[in-house]
């Protein structure tokens, strides 16, 4: 590898560790990326003097010797946030330390192409480009559930010829930044997961959105499925006839419709109890829209699990609503950041 290489990923591994901890000190860097103390104090320095770190202030206590921490710049510049739902647009701005700065709601309605592309330049003239606002560093697209980056094409003109391009082809060629597709399902998916690794358990990620879908984990390790991560259980469940006794009082009002999948409590405890005679599961985390997932859905569905496993022990069950903002932008935010920190 060239000596420039290797700089270049030292570099990298120094913002790395420290995006990864918020702050510290320069012999904590070292023991974390395994470079030596001196190796690190000149990338240390090269990175304060370029704006990307700053000396917090703060000390970090290490081996009994107090020692200044070092952070990222959030003054380096904003990062930009879209979510983009069937019933909303919100933008979100946030310094590079993931404080938000400044939101507002673009639009209450559905816009799509180029409404949408100029209802974002507009509200990133109002946003970003605000008297003493850091200039825009990186944007990211969030959209939610069963939303498509395709849907959202724009017409655009160069003045000499026009053409029908993605929406983040045509910001980036508008603001000249870093714009990243992104879906809320991943982050959710993301977290529960890597939860799971974490703690070493055993357990499945069901996604109720535009299709049904399943990821397994055993004692930590991720099971790799047919078709990769994640098994789309739209087909079992359009095939399956209930083996659960259903109930009566709720078998029949409680549907939830994904890409013409119809599934009702009973359909869904029967595929999670055949996932337990599968896997040795302790938990399932479901994830959904709200006006989906509602406390009459989510009782029907326990219940039916319970009477589906016959008295087995049950797993424990989690249920994540899609409709929130704010920790999935910033979650998003810090993918941009990433991208643009450690040009990932």
């Amino acid at each position: 590898m060239r000596l420039k290489d290797i700089k270049k990923n030292n570099r990298i591994n120094v913002i790395s560790a420290i995006l990864k901890h918020d702050a510290l000190s320069r012999i904590e860097i070292a023991h974390e990326t395994n470079l030596s103390p001196s190796t690190v104090s000149g990338l240390v320095s090269g990175l304060i003097d370029e704006g990307y770190l700053v000396e917090t202030g703060a000390r970090a206590a290490t081996a009994g010797r107090s020692r200044v921490a070092l952070a990222v710049n959030k003054d380096l510049g904003s990062i930009a946030v879209v979510e983009i739902s069937r019933t909303q647009v919100r933008l979100a701005l946030f310094d590079v330390a993931l404080g938000e700065l400044d939101s507002v709601v673009l639009s209450h309605d559905y816009a799509s192409g180029n409404d949408l592309f100029a209802l974002i330049l507009a509200g990133i003239s109002a946003l970003a480009n605000k008297e003493g606002q850091p200039k825009l560093l990186g944007m990211g697209l969030l959209f939610q559930r069963d939303m498509d980056a395709s849907e959202f094409n724009v017409m655009y003109s160069t003045g000499i010829s026009s053409a029908n391009i993605p929406l983040a082809t045509a910001l980036f060629t508008q603001l000249r930044i870093p714009v990243i597709e992104e879906y809320t399902q991943d982050y959710t998916a993301a977290r529960a997961l890597e939860r799971m690794k974490e703690d070493q358990t055993s357990g499945a990620y069901i996604s109720l959105g535009a299709d049904v879908l399943a990821s397994v984990v055993v004692k930590g390790a991720p099971v790799h499925l047919k078709s990769g991560a994640f098994a789309n259980l739209a087909p079992l469940l359009e095939g399956m006839s209930v083996s659960c006794d259903a109930d009566a009082e709720t078998a029949e009002v409680i549907p939830h419709d994904a890409a013409h999948v119809s599934v009702t409590p009973e359909r869904l405890a029967y595929v999670v109890s055949v996932l337990c005679t599968l896997f040795p599961l302790d938990m399932v985390v479901f994830s959904g829209p709200q006006e989906t997932m509602t406390e009459r859905f989510i009782a029907a569905t326990e219940g039916a699990l319970h009477r589906c496993l016959n008295g087995a022990q049950a797993p424990w069950l989690e249920w994540l609503h899609l409709n929130g903002s704010g920790s999935l932008s910033a979650t998003c935010a810090d993918h941009v950041r990433r991208t643009i920190l450690l040009q990932e």
